[in-house]
């Protein structure tokens, strides 16, 4: 029994000790963290350095540090070192030592010996030989942790030295680089799936199909019925010509660079622009293919200055295919600015790394960008050319010499333009033979046999590819009747609008064989509708 009462006071007098050390450790690793929490805010408060080191949620770190110091720091009490406190504490002169220890004493006073500490435990408490008040300590590090948070909250963030400005920049910047290329990749797969490597679009793909299949179709004896036929699909290609002229140009960012000098190579520009025109995009594939070789050089370099000459050159470049790109449509022009920029920001070694993955996506959106600007002008290129062989159909037709049979096996509207075009030269010379003959209109032979003369393309000529003109007017005036005296009421004003509305119904043609460009639509037919008015 002795033996348990003296077991069970060191017991309390150990656990109090080392929860009074521990308390005294975290005070220590508290006051120090706090310290150094209280100095770094101030320091990135006022100089603008690492602004958001010492914030709200950095504010548990002092507690966090207290706490990891005691439990590192400190180790439980053991028996002896309890035995002896209570000795120290209570005058026992090494009683309770030995008493803890008195099974591994030899000697007849053992019985003595704890019946002495047995008494002298009955009448002793842990908390008078180990003094612990933790609410002091736990009230001073509350205190200090309030202070802490109302500097938080209250010490203003300076910038003396622009660090948090540009800091926030490049956060802005990065958020950029990253929609820049979620968007690239978004319109990227987009392009992808229109397949701009092909001839033409699947849309006018469709079309060309539907008019062959219209132009095979024609027969040689309904005079009326294949100028009907004929009507109805040169309207369609019209329309559908008006509408792709529209898309391709739609938002151009042409007006945007006038008067503005790009730079770049003009000459190399020029040739370029002239192949997108045309439909073909070798020179600005070869540029662009030369650029992302140079943008991977330049994720690579390790030296300032071939950094420096690369990003020059890549500039250069492209500054060419914008100048290049300024009277294309809007979408080959703004991958080609969004690489600019983003060459621009590669110089910034925060954004280097984003800044060069933006590039390279840009770089391949207008690769692709190019090629279905490219895929749209040959688009235009074969509705013009289908406009044209309507017009020689419709010419043959008059001459009753148009077979829609004769263009089966045709594979392009270029292969009817050139079957159209000696038929008709065929027909014409077959007429003027008949009303040049020698002994009379229509009894011998011309001067012609009709037939298709050898041709040398290499020969400069005169020769002007042009569409036919749609007519601004009613047509021509073929009897006038003159009177003398007053006109009947309203008639002026019914010839004028009547006159007015003739011309109206020649303007959405006109426009689209004129090619007059998509932004000057809405004011011309303005005027004309405004003539009603007046």
């Amino acid at each position: 029994m002795a033996v348990t009462r003296i077991e069970a006071l060191l017991s309390a007098i150990a656990r109090r000790d080392y929860l009074a050390r521990l308390a005294r450790a975290g005070w220590i690793a508290f006051a120090v963290a706090a310290t150094v929490f209280a100095a770094g805010l101030l320091a990135t408060r006022l100089t603008g350095i690492a602004p958001n080191l010492f914030s709200w949620s950095t504010l548990g770190i002092p507690p966090l540090a207290a706490l990891a110091g005691a439990i590192v720091c400190v180790r439980p009490t053991g028996r002896v070192a309890a035995a002896r406190m209570a000795d120290r504490s209570l005058a026992g002169d090494d009683l309770f030592l030995t008493a803890s220890s008195i099974s591994r004493t030899p000697g007849e006073y053992q019985e003595l010996v704890v019946k002495q500490a047995e008494e002298r435990a009955a009448k002793a408490k842990a908390d008078a030989v180990v003094p612990f008040a933790p609410l002091q300590r736990g009230g001073s590090a509350a205190a200090a942790l309030a202070f802490l948070a109302l500097a938080v909250w209250l010490v203003p963030q300076l910038d003396p030295f622009g660090r948090q400005e540009a800091s926030k920049r490049n956060a802005a910047r990065k958020n950029q680089l990253a929609e820049d290329r979620k968007d690239a990749k978004k319109l990227i797969e987009e392009i992808k799936k229109q397949d701009p490597d092909k001839a033409v679009s699947a849309a006018v793909a469709e079309e060309m199909a539907k008019l062959q299949a219209t132009l095979d179709a024609l027969k040689p004896n309904d005079k009326t019925g294949n100028a009907q036929k004929l009507d109805e699909a040169k309207a369609d290609v019209a329309r559908r010509l008006e509408q792709e002229r529209e898309h391709r140009f739609e938002h151009s960012l042409d007006e945007q660079f006038q008067g503005q000098s790009l730079g770049g190579n003009p000459a190399a520009a020029e040739a370029i622009k002239k192949q997108l025109e045309k439909g073909e995009a070798a020179e600005a594939e070869k540029q662009l293919d030369e650029l992302k070789s140079l943008a991977d050089q330049l994720g690579r370099a390790k030296d300032d200055a071939e950094r420096k000459q690369i990003a020059k050159k890549m500039k250069e470049q492209l500054d060419t295919l914008a100048q290049a790109a300024k009277s294309q449509p809007a979408g080959l022009s703004q991958a080609v600015q969004k690489a600019l920029d983003q060459l621009a920001q590669a110089g910034n070694p925060d954004l280097k790394d984003q800044a060069l993955q933006a590039l390279r996506d840009s770089l391949d959106l207008a690769q692709l960008q190019m090629a279905a600007d490219a895929q749209s002008a040959r688009d235009l290129k074969s509705m013009q050319e289908a406009l044209q062989a309507l017009h020689m159909a419709k010419e043959l037709n008059d001459k009753e010499a148009l077979d829609g049979k004769a263009g089966e096996g045709n594979a392009t509207m270029d292969d009817y333009k050139k079957m159209y075009a000696e038929a008709l030269a065929k027909a014409k010379g077959q007429g003027q033979g008949e009303g040049q003959g020698q002994g009379g209109p229509g009894t011998d032979e011309g001067q012609g046999d009709g037939s298709t003369r050898p041709e040398n393309d290499s020969v400069t000529t005169g020769f002007k590819q042009e569409q036919d003109q749609a007519p601004l007017t009613a047509g021509k005036t073929l009897m006038q009747w003159k009177t003398h005296g007053p006109a009947e009421t309203g008639k002026v004003k019914e010839d004028y609008l009547r006159s007015v509305q003739d011309v109206k119904q020649g303007v959405s043609e006109a426009l689209v064989h004129e090619q007059v460009p998509p932004g000057y639509h809405d004011g011309v037919k303005k005027y004309f509708d405004a003539l009603d008015e007046k």
